[in-house]
């Protein structure tokens, strides 16, 4: 709780500042963090550990997952929690040790994998049900930010999930209590913070940790070094623009000019002002990769495999090798 709420001695903390007293209560909040709640460490994993293991299909999702194509930003996470080295050390430790990075990527492929082979009419129907439900409980808690889902429907999902959790006879965990609490902070609070971006950014601290020689003032040379490179990056011209827009785009390859002139006739060669990139931004501040799979609205438009052209600010760029819908 301490490290939490940084109430731990410092002269920049806020909690130590007696001027702020009056305004600061930090301990009459409390949300309970669904991330570590059911992915890091939590009830899905958990879960998930309990349902492979009863079926003894490891080594059979693990060579089913690597036919999947997923978004290029997370394709190191896809098979690696399942790897069989990963898996000894799961049935060791009784539990699946993994990020919720990890956990997210799998969880829609899991779920597929298990109507493909009917899983739940087999004899672990109960373990699959409860699979099911905690896996609708994450993509509730996700939809939040868009208000695209009730309190009391949080509330319902986490009560069926527990109930079926009790009729599988799986133990049970601390962190069970914890989805109980979800659905009154969106209730009363309009939010449900999470600790996925904070996890992530762990990454960036290692990267920057690992390099780091001076360790007489190791905490210290980490904390300039990583603030040296936040302020370098919202200095940015584009850190914070949301437009569709290509990044890094270079000069279009001689191999695409045909199809940028199939779309634009009237373009001559050079040409200037078209150029394609291997990594887009589109809707919603997300970025897409070459060979990934996206959607898109289109007027009447049946889209298969094609170059992906956008305008923007006044310039012609393509995309190569997006698949769209």
């Amino acid at each position: 709780m301490g490290y939490s709420c940084w109430n731990y001695f410092s002269k920049h903390a806020i909690l130590a500042d007696s001027s702020l007293q009056d305004i600061v209560h930090p301990t009459k909040i409390i949300y309970h963090d669904w991330m570590h709640a059911l992915l890091c460490q939590g009830v899905l994993s958990s879960c998930l550990y309990n349902l492979l293991e009863a079926m003894d299909c490891w080594s059979n999702l693990h060579g089913w997952l690597g036919h999947w194509h997923v978004p290029s930003a997370f394709q190191n996470f896809k098979p690696v929690c399942l790897q069989p080295k990963r898996v000894e050390k799961y049935r060791r430790a009784s539990k699946i040790s993994s990020t919720a990075s990890e956990l997210l990527t799998i969880l829609p492929l899991v779920s597929h994998y298990l109507d493909a082979i009917q899983a739940g009419a087999t004899s672990h129907k109960a373990g699959v049900l409860c699979f099911q439900a905690l896996n609708l409980l994450v993509e509730q808690f996700g939809a939040t930010w868009k208000k695209a889902v009730l309190p009391h429907q949080i509330g319902s999902q986490a009560e069926t999930s527990l109930h079926l959790w009790k009729e599988t006879g799986w133990h049970m965990i601390r962190k069970h209590h914890w989805l109980l609490h979800p659905a009154d902070n969106f209730r009363n609070h309009g939010c449900m913070p999470n600790c996925v971006a904070m996890e992530r950014k762990n990454k960036v601290a290692g990267q920057q940790a690992t390099a780091i020689q001076n360790t007489r003032n190791y905490e210290e040379s980490i904390l300039h070094e990583l603030l040296a490179q936040e302020l370098t990056t919202v200095t940015l011209p584009d850190t914070f623009d949301q437009t569709i827009a290509l990044l890094r785009p270079k000069a279009i390859p001689k191999k695409l000019l045909p199809m940028a002139r199939a779309i634009w006739p009237t373009i001559k060669e050079p040409c200037n002002g078209v150029s394609t990139p291997f990594t887009a931004t589109i809707q919603h501040n997300a970025i897409c990769a070459k060979d990934d799979v996206v959607p898109a609205i289109c007027l009447g438009l049946k889209l298969e495999r094609c170059c992906a052209f956008y305008h923007s600010k006044g310039n012609m760029f393509a995309s190569s090798n997006v698949w769209l819908w």
